[in-house]
């Protein structure tokens, strides 16, 4: 099935949607002075988008090209702006004597034979989806190569071999047959064995060996540090541990990382794949890699003579370790476990998982900062939701706040404890119900191809430095918040985000069966605050989620419409019963400069 071509935006719907997010995170006299500045420079915009529309049409998806274009020109360190840390879960069968060299060999040649496997079949990955499958074609032998103003990534398709890091020295694994299969797991194993037991010093190989690899390992000397801690373990995955030579191919798109107890951990290259795609591949690799170690007979009595593994010719000197100095970036992680029954009610109601979590993080935000802090308005928040139906899409950000869930949120800040009667509960449930709706529909326009992040983009790309609506428009550049996750997320233990600006925050969540993973990231404000961030985080999350519970039950029993009554509530589709939805009231026709300019919501 051929996928269609990603959508040419449209400038009114842009520009409405860029008002309606404006309209909610800036205090009134900026607002306006937005306003002002839009109607002054409408032409000028109009003939911009003309002439992106000439530049766009005709390609298959101008809005990944430009994305990937714009994370390959960051000039920042890839270890702190586009490397994705994931860390696994341990291995159900480790510490078994399946395999010679304790835990570590053992786990890594599961590893590096499970991700063999999927290169060799990329159908493991996701079976036979309609979806668009650039990524997946990047994963494997792919490397960033650096450019003078913009980096690329190469693929190397003939490549059979691994890189091996470890201490200070690399070694080419092989890792397929001249026929593009996997070597069996006890040869990966046996070359591992080598590897490790050879005196490194440097001989033999190329850095094009190094560049090549299918993918890099990485053995690290040490264990993964406190297990109850994973956020110590993704910085380690991210940066190497500090007490040994532990290095990261970072142009590498993909990064197997192993420490000496066995657990693991996987690094991507953002450029090439976004999280969806990650996900799929640790979750994947875990699970091959389980499958294929329980399958192992017993070592023999006497072993064959270990294979002779050569470093490469060029001596690997870790550099500095990044958390020398004080670090720039700060990671907390938690986990929230409700009642039993609480996750498997509300994965009956579509999105509402992800909305409570969405509501409570805003909610949390509001508690952690001032009024002061964080402005009259509110935090621009995104959340990434993938287009991959749409040829060579990724994510696009949907802008998650909305009038809906800012009047819920001020509610339940206002909400007194003793305010507990039938008819306060049914206010709440009715805003509730109404900031899901709109939730629903921001998500739902997005995966529909409408998202405006990509456009926005293209446009003040194109407006001039001075220009004061440009000063606008890269507020969406530089989001203060991204929020993103999956539920029923089997093998990975934690995973975070990138954080690029230099005041931001990436939340990850990860669902599991009967708990919620969280791992956040924060630079400037947003590190110095994390510890009040995931406290107010955690609160919110146990007020918003008894809201929650109570629509996801009244809605699977039919009854949401009669529980609100003449509060009226929501359909999924996100259209008000019994009324119309609330409107800013900043937002009046005396506010709209043209057809151009129109940013009510509708």
């Amino acid at each position: 099935m051929s996928l269609p071509n990603f959508p040419i935006p449209n400038l009114d719907t842009t520009l409405q949607e860029a008002g309606r997010v404006l309209g909610l995170i800036l205090p009134l006299e900026e607002f306006h002075r937005y306003q002002s500045a839009l109607r002054r420079q409408e032409a000028e915009l109009q003939e911009i988008h003309a002439r992106f529309t000439a530049r766009a049409t005709g390609r298959e998806n101008w809005g990944t090209e430009e994305f990937k274009n714009c994370l390959l020109s960051i000039r920042d360190p890839i270890p702190t702006s586009t490397a994705l840390p994931v860390l696994l879960q341990p291995s159900a069968v480790q510490g078994t004597p399946q395999l010679e060299g304790g835990p570590q060999l053992a786990r890594a040649a599961a590893l590096l034979w499970a991700a063999a496997k999927i290169h060799s079949d990329p159908r493991l990955l996701e079976g036979d989806a309609a979806l668009e499958q650039t990524q997946r074609s990047e994963l494997f032998s792919a490397c960033r190569e650096p450019g003078e103003t913009r980096d690329q990534i190469k693929i190397y398709p003939d490549s059979l071999h691994a890189a091996l890091l470890y201490q200070g020295s690399a070694f080419p694994l092989q890792l397929l047959s001249q026929a593009g299969d996997p070597l069996p797991l006890p040869q990966i194993h046996s070359q591992l064995l080598g590897a490790r037991t050879c005196c490194p010093g440097g001989r033999g190989g190329s850095l094009r060996t190094l560049e090549s690899a299918v993918l890099a390992l990485a053995l690290e000397d040490c264990p993964s540090l406190d297990p109850r801690d994973p956020a110590a373990a993704l910085t380690s995955i991210r940066l190497g541990s500090p007490e040994t030579r532990g290095m990261r191919h970072y142009d590498k798109v993909l990064n197997l990382v192993v420490f000496s107890d066995g657990s693991a951990g996987l690094l991507f290259e953002h450029s090439a794949v976004d999280g969806m795609v990650a996900g799929l591949l640790a979750q994947a690799v875990w699970s091959l890699s389980e499958e294929e170690l329980r399958k192992q007979p017993p070592p023999p009595e006497t072993t064959a003579p270990l294979p002779l593994v050569q470093p490469l010719e060029f001596s690997l000197e870790a550099p500095p370790s990044p958390r020398a100095a004080p670090p720039s970036t700060r990671t907390s992680c938690f986990e929230y476990r409700p009642a039993s029954d609480v996750l498997p009610v509300l994965r009956g109601s579509r999105g509402l998982l992800d909305a409570w979590i969405t509501f409570s993080l805003q909610l949390g935000l509001k508690r952690a900062f001032s009024e002061e802090e964080e402005g009259s308005g509110a935090f621009l928040m995104v959340t990434p939701t993938h287009v991959r139906h749409f040829k060579h899409g990724r994510c696009n950000p949907t802008y998650s706040l909305s009038r809906g869930s800012l009047d819920l949120l001020g509610a339940l800040l206002s909400k007194e404890e003793e305010e507990e009667g039938e008819e306060e509960e049914t206010r709440l449930l009715s805003l509730f119900s109404r900031a899901l709706a709109e939730h629903r529909s921001l998500i739902k326009a997005t995966k529909k191809g409408r998202g405006v992040g990509p456009h926005l983009a293209a446009l003040r790309h194109s407006l001039g430095e001075g220009s004061e609506l440009k000063g606008f428009l890269d507020r969406f550049g530089r989001p203060s918040v991204y929020l993103t996750g999956q539920d029923l997320v089997g093998g990975v233990d934690s995973a975070v985000g990138n954080v690029y600006a230099q005041d931001q925050l990436a939340v990850t969540y990860l669902g599991k069966e009967d708990k919620v993973c969280l791992a956040m990231s924060g630079k400037g404000s947003f590190a110095h605050k994390l510890g009040g961030i995931q406290g107010g985080f955690r609160g919110a999350m146990d007020v918003v989620v008894k809201l929650a519970l109570k629509y996801a039950l009244a809605s699977q029993r039919g009854a949401l419409e009669a529980r609100l009554g003449a509060q009226g509530s929501e359909r999924g589709d996100g259209e008000r019963l019994g009324g119309q939805a609330s409107v800013d009231p900043r937002e009046t026709p005396d506010n709209a400069g043209g057809d151009v300019l129109k940013h009510k919501i509708s």
